[in-house]
């Protein structure tokens, strides 16, 4: 029998999974990325992974037919090369693809993580029997990708969907010519903790609860954080809160305007601020302002996959790469 590997390489998380033709998953081995770690030092880790997965399983590398990799940064995918990592040094323009290859004779395709999340969520998730879909994923940062016809849109060949990168608000409302904000810096889990952390030290005396959850320390206000006080009712998380749906809604909006997807996924950490604080808000808000002729052609739903989502979507670009169908 012929298997498939999916491999996951986050800034934080690494995940390598065995899986057979038809795309289920038969087991996982999980690592985290050590503080300090360069992309070298995640290579051999993955190795070593991968190594105790054929082990565990019984599998020969013979067995393999394709390997999908999600790489948590922009890639190339028609050259399998990584064009950079944000959270991990050493990837800059590194040929992925052919290090599966001269390592073990396996054939590769390498995408990006939000871009292989979204064909997972497509193809095993939220988004059967959908088309197109768009997956939104909201982390650390945020990030995007536009699935048609079960396959990843890639563009020009380095990627689309960038919805994270979208300038969405002025820095400065004074100066509508200046710096605007992009969707990551309002919304963004990241966002979200560095914007509750300013208005903290702006205006502490709105900062009770805050500080109270982040036990006194400013820099511990997280966008978990910010969500325990809204859910709490805390008036200065609420706003920051409102101000972070503000921002994906027009974001969302601009997706709806140019693609027109039948179903918008939103996966990742803050995604799990649930129906409440994140879910109905969105939804009201881009009904107020999405192009009136589409505004039924779509719906907005939570992703389904939960951690594994990447390696979904990993496998489901190894099965296509093995029949044939992906590169």
């Amino acid at each position: 029998m012929s298997w498939l590997i999916a491999v996951e390489i986050g800034g934080t998380k690494l995940q390598v999974g065995l899986a057979d033709q038809t795309g289920n998953i038969i087991r996982i081995e999980r690592s985290r990325v050590l503080r300090g770690w360069d992309a070298s030092e995640i290579r051999d880790r993955i190795a070593a992974m991968i190594a105790s997965l054929l082990a565990t399983t019984g599998r020969s590398t013979d067995e393999i037919v394709a390997v999908g990799v999600g790489f948590g940064g922009p890639v190339d995918a028609e050259r399998g090369v990584t064009i950079k990592s944000h959270h991990v040094p050493g990837w800059d323009n590194y040929p992925l693809a052919r290090w599966f290859r001269d390592l073990w004779g396996w054939r590769t395709v390498v995408h990006n993580d939000a871009d292989t999340a979204g064909l997972g969520e497509a193809t095993r998730g939220a988004g059967r029997g959908k088309n197109p879909i768009f997956y939104i994923t909201i982390g650390t940062g945020i990030g995007g990708g536009f699935i048609l016809d079960g396959k990843i849109y890639r563009g020009a060949g380095l990627g689309a969907g960038e919805i994270g990168h979208l300038k969405i608000l002025p820095a400065d409302p004074a100066d509508p010519f200046g710096r605007w904000l992009i969707t990551e810096e309002l919304a963004s889990g990241l966002g979200l903790a560095r914007r509750a952390q300013e208005l903290v030290n702006r205006e502490p005396q709105q900062a009770g609860l805050l500080m109270e959850l982040a036990r006194g320390e400013p820099q511990d206000i997280s966008a978990e954080v910010v969500a325990e006080a809204a859910a709490r009712g805390n008036p200065a998380a609420r706003k920051l809160l409102t101000e972070a749906v503000e921002a994906l809604a027009r974001a969302i909006c601009h997706v709806v305007a140019l693609l027109c997807p039948e179903r918008i996924i939103i996966g990742g950490g803050v995604a799990q601020m649930g129906e409440e604080l994140l879910f109905a808000p969105l939804r009201r808000r881009v009904d107020e302002l999405v192009f009136p002729p589409f505004r039924t052609a779509f719906d907005i739903v939570p992703a389904e996959l939960g951690p594994e989502v990447v390696l979904h979507g990993a496998v489901e670009l190894a099965r296509q790469l093995a029949a044939g169908s992906g590169k």
